[in-house]
């Protein structure tokens, strides 16, 4: 079970759901990195604009204090990745299956089914937006060898 978002609420009522969730299924706190792509989904501070000293220039922008790209750093940076993916392939190996195995993603429109899947496989693989309905179909994605994701429409 993935607490999508958890950046959206305190942190002690997160922790809560948390420990209630985890009293009846494995539950993982994640938080999808939207707001920047590319080689930053992933946490990397390369192409950022970073320069260690003061302020930072990026083109036209005003600069920027090195606070204040932290703060868009972490804003942007994902959350409970690679401990999702660590339970998911622990799971397939003590299940010693040979194929990979396939891992639905379901929920209400625009809880960050899409969000998700982009944050786990670290580059944008499945449109997502802030409207409801920007996912129509269900799609496959192949994270690795061992595990393939569903993304699916929101359900009602």
């Amino acid at each position: 079970l993935v607490l999508n978002k958890v950046d959206l609420v305190p942190r002690e009522v997160a922790q809560r759901w948390l420990a209630h969730l985890r009293e009846e299924l494995p539950a993982v706190a994640f938080k999808c990195s939207t707001q920047l792509k590319g080689d930053r989904m992933s946490g990397s501070w390369r192409g950022s604009g970073v320069r260690w000293g003061k302020h930072v220039r990026r083109g036209r922008e005003r600069e920027k204090t090195a606070d204040e790209i932290e703060a868009e750093h972490q804003a942007a940076t994902c959350l409970g990745s690679e401990t999702l993916m660590h339970l998911l392939k622990n799971y397939a190996r003590n299940k010693n299956l040979k194929t990979a195995i396939t891992v639905g993603c379901v929920g209400f429109p625009n809880v960050g089914k899409s969000s998700l899947v982009n944050s786990l496989k670290r580059k944008t693989v499945a449109n997502a937006g802030a409207t409801p309905g920007v996912t129509r179909a269900t799609q496959e994605i192949h994270l690795d060898r061992h595990v393939k994701l569903i993304d699916s429409p929101g359900i009602v």
